[in-house]
């Protein structure tokens, strides 16, 4: 006669001709969560000196040596198993294909995957001007556009985000409605790699944009340590001029305050904005660079960039060395693009998002 007991990672075998005799199994981990290709070793051991033998339930999904070497192979959940004698003691392996970007892990994201925008990552600025604590940002968002941004214009369906402008007569005499949410208080982060998958509207006069700005240390708006725009500065990982259908702008802001000095590059694409491509920005002390489906396509030296409020000899990262939020919002008109409007036909577009993603 035989029973098998086994309570967590502890595994019991009974054996009943020698009632004082068990076998105990010991495993290190119950459960761990790999990225693609990442190795884990496993330990486990067993008492009364038996042999350990490995075994995975899907080894489409990981693999195990007969040392306890997990290997992730593909995204999904497998059983390793730890054997001895008739006992067994399980690890649960999760292999998450989005947690790692070469060396880096992910830390933050969002893949829209609900059916409203999850409030514990984003908010939203409303209206023509952004309100923080005590102060308000310049009027139209300082770049003359056309806009009213309402929350209304931000929807979440289908695990994707929508940003729609459509032409209808808003408040502040505006002529259109769009929407604009970051997560301002709610997540920044310093150094690392930021990426999202993006499909923006290329009609005229559409000013979509996925970027950056710092994080307050207080409720100035928008300010740092290092005062306020552009000395705090700013990262545009990815905007565009609606009717420049294959064009993208990747461009950092730092200098003076009140005014900018900026470094800008340009991305070209074989087919449209409007079609679906990945936009990522790689940020460290020494260098930002831009990519586009894993490209790179722009890159600035952190000896191009400065700050009027810090030393460069003696602070060669600022202002770009403090915690930056994101921001995702499509703009109607405005100083971009020269002020170019919508035509007189149009009536709505849409900036998309399939997910944003963060790994340092």
């Amino acid at each position: 006669m035989v029973c098998v007991a086994a309570v967590s990672a502890l595994a019991v075998f009974c054996v009943a001709c020698a009632p004082n005799t068990q076998v105990r199994i010991n495993i290190s981990e119950d459960s761990i969560t790999l990225g693609l290709g990442e190795v884990y070793e496993l330990a486990a051991a067993a008492t009364g000196g038996y042999e350990i033998v490995w075994s995975s339930s899907d080894e489409s999904v990981a693999t195990v040596t007969q040392q306890g070497e997990v290997t992730a192979v593909a995204g999904g959940q497998a059983e390793i198993t730890a054997s001895a004698a008739s006992a067994n003691a399980v690890c649960t392996v999760t292999v998450d294909p989005i947690l790692l970007k070469g060396e880096r892990r992910l830390v933050w994201n969002d893949e829209f995957d609900g059916d409203a925008l999850d409030g514990s990552k984003w908010g939203y600025q409303l209206g023509v001007q952004d309100t923080y604590g005590s102060s308000q940002g310049p009027v139209y968002w300082g770049n003359n556009e056309l806009q009213y941004y309402t929350q209304d214009a931000v929807s979440v369906e289908d695990g994707m985000l929508t940003i729609t402008a459509a032409k209808e007569e808003m408040p502040s005499g505006r002529e259109y409605s769009s929407g604009r949410i970051l997560t301002r208080d709610k997540f920044s982060f310093t150094y690392g790699y930021i990426e999202a998958r993006i499909s923006m509207p290329d009609e005229a006069g559409m000013w979509p944009a996925f970027w950056m700005l710092p994080q307050p240390s207080g409720t100035d708006n928008d300010n740092n340590e290092y005062g306020w725009w552009a000395a705090n500065g700013e990262i545009d990982i990815v905007e565009a001029k609606g009717r420049l259908e294959s064009v993208t702008d990747h461009t950092l802001h730092y200098g003076n305050k009140g005014s900018s000095t900026y470094s800008s590059g340009h991305g070209y694409l074989e087919d449209t904005i409007a079609d679906w491509h990945v936009y990522g920005l790689e940020w460290t002390e020494e260098y930002i660079a831009w990519f586009i489906d894993g490209a790179e396509v722009y890159r600035v030296a952190g000896s191009v960039w400065w700050t009027e409020s810090a030393d460069k000899s003696e602070n060669p990262a600022a202002p770009f060395d403090k915690d930056f939020y994101i921001l995702i919002n499509l703009a109607v008109g405005g100083n971009y693009d020269g002020g170019t409007r919508p035509s007189a036909e149009f009536e709505e577009a849409a900036l998309k998002v399939d997910y944003v993603r963060v790994y340092q």
